[in-house]
């Protein structure tokens, strides 16, 4: 089963400031780890996916800020018992880290691409959480790049024998005779 798991999404901003950009006259690559205990302390407000922070900052379209995005779901003991749970991003920009039940799940580091977890011994029976925390840093790109969880998410539940996502191709070509 692959379900759109858009819904039920809280957001938080919280802006870096430039003391933490650099180290002696040098500029720093933060890490999602570097914020989790942040995500602790944030208010968060409803937000539908995709999503986009960095828009509604029209007059400053390139500062530097981290989003936190959480989510609570619930599972049935048949959705987890001998099951292959994972989560798919179809874009996240930029750099981010997965959490599930407060262990993380990954990293990805590439806004533009597809992106998918296997979550199966991270998920319980009951309420499960999701904190996903995007680092934005400018300069990044020549082009307006949005910051955020900026395409679909989907919860992928099957059977623990499963075919991967995009990892079979078939092809058929002509036979010489």
């Amino acid at each position: 089963m692959r379900k759109l798991f858009n819904d039920g999404w809280v957001f938080s901003e919280y802006e870096i400031s430039d003391d933490l950009m650099f180290k002696d006259d040098k500029p720093i690559l933060l890490t999602p780890d570097e914020f989790l205990e942040q995500s602790k302390i944030q208010t968060y407000k409803s937000v539908n996916l995709p999503h986009d922070w960095m828009i509604y900052h029209v007059k400053d379209l390139y500062r530097n800020s981290v989003g936190f995005y959480k989510k609570t779901f619930k599972l049935s003991e048949d959705q987890i018992k001998e099951r292959h749970n994972a989560i798919r991003f179809e874009g996240i920009y930029m750099n981010s880290g997965i959490w599930i039940n407060g262990k993380k799940a990954g990293e990805w580091k590439y806004g533009y691409s597809t992106f998918e977890f296997d979550i199966s011994d991270l998920v319980t029976k009951g309420q499960n959480d999701i904190l996903v925390i995007v680092v934005y840093q400018n300069p990044n790109t020549r082009w307006y790049s949005g910051a955020g969880i900026i395409r679909d998410v989907i919860y992928i539940n099957a059977p623990s024998i499963y075919l991967i996502n995009d990892g079979i191709y078939f092809s058929a070509s002509p036979q010489d005779k």
